[in-house]
């Protein structure tokens, strides 16, 4: 599992690579691919790894994502290595109409989005007609 997390990690690293390099567009093309096109792979790449094992990948993921950003924002390409607060992980998280970015951390949502992976691969054999685990709910109560 974790060779193929270490292989993600690379494939991602190079993408956020190129958008570093890509000098000639604007802060906020590069912004918009960056949430758009390359931010969205990982949390869908974590949605079916186990809790357990996407933890290191998710912060590798949003260091690289921070450092990205405070590059393009910033110019300050050691921005992670100084004792200062982090302003991209800030803009990061604030909604657009502040002037960020709108994007939570993987390290915040990948839990949630394995659950919810589970959970609709789940529904699908309860509505099939297999029996629901009894839970103690009445049948009228289910939702399933």
């Amino acid at each position: 599992m974790s060779a193929q997390l270490d292989k993600a990690a690379s494939k991602f690293k190079q993408a956020v690579d190129v958008l570093r390099r890509l000098t000639r567009c604007s802060v906020q093309t590069r912004m918009l691919l960056l949430i758009k096109c390359v931010h969205a792979k990982p949390l869908h790449l974590l949605r079916g790894v186990p809790p357990a094992h996407g933890l290191d990948f998710a912060r590798q993921v949003d260091d690289m994502v921070a450092a990205a950003v405070a590059v393009f924002t910033y110019n300050d390409i050691s921005y992670l290595d100084r004792a200062h607060p982090n302003k991209a992980r800030l803009q990061l998280g604030l909604p657009p109409s502040y002037g960020g970015a709108g994007l939570t951390s993987l390290e915040d949502t990948y839990q949630a989005a394995y659950v919810a992976s589970v959970a609709l691969g789940l529904r699908p054999t309860t509505a099939r007609g297999a029996s629901a685990p009894d839970l103690g709910v009445r049948r009228s109560q289910r939702s399933l």
